[in-house]
């Protein structure tokens, strides 16, 4: 999501004024279909027609997506579905910070038997670095994901993770899994390198 106040096409996603909501066009790509909308609010949380950048306070927006995807032979047919709800508050300010929670179930048919698994996540205050920042870590906030098993089949153990920021390229992530905890310190700028962990 970017840190700057520019207003999503409405020309793909036309205002619906019944529900206040402009309604983006669904697309299916590779068997996996897309359908989104999202809602511009002002201060008060109340939402707008149009965008305008001295009123507009936030982006609301939320996707769904659903399908089958053919993959390679040794993972076959994958099947999925997707929703996410996000919201980008702080667009009249200089801080702009993002909030939403998300899940999905993926399902894998293999061998004559199936794997699935779910995950969830939540973004909670995401502190994003204003636009013209030299470095565009997050300032602050968290991203907490959880794995585990989905029905119907095996898919291991549960898991969380949660990552944290500070404003620097080495973020927090402390990972749960089995009763075990393990903390790790992760420099972003530098993906090929081994995290530090206790």
């Amino acid at each position: 999501m970017p840190a700057s106040t520019v207003a999503p096409s409405t020309s793909r996603c036309p205002y619906d004024s019944g529900t206040g909501h402009f309604v983006c066009a669904s697309a299916t790509v590779s068997g996996l279909t897309l359908a989104s909308w999202y809602e511009l609010l002002d201060a008060s949380g109340q939402r707008q027609a149009a965008f305008d950048a001295s009123t507009t306070a936030a982006i609301h927006t939320v996707m769904d997506m659903s399908g089958t995807l053919t993959t390679s032979a040794v993972l076959g047919n994958v099947t999925m579905t997707r929703h996410s709800d996000q919201t980008l508050s702080g667009l009249l300010t200089g801080s702009h910070t993002l909030n939403g929670t998300g899940n999905s179930a993926e399902s894998f048919a293999t061998g004559g038997s199936t794997t699935s698994m779910t995950e969830s996540e939540t973004i909670n205050n995401l502190v994003l670095a204003a636009a013209n920042a030299t470095a565009q870590w997050p300032l602050s906030g968290s991203i907490t994901t959880m794995l585990g098993p989905g029905s119907g089949g095996s898919g291991g153990v549960t898991s969380q993770m949660t990552l944290t920021f500070n404003g620097t390229s080495v973020a927090t992530m402390v990972t749960a899994t089995g009763g075990v905890t393990v903390t790790c310190s992760i420099d972003l700028a530098n993906p090929a390198s081994p995290p530090s962990c206790h």
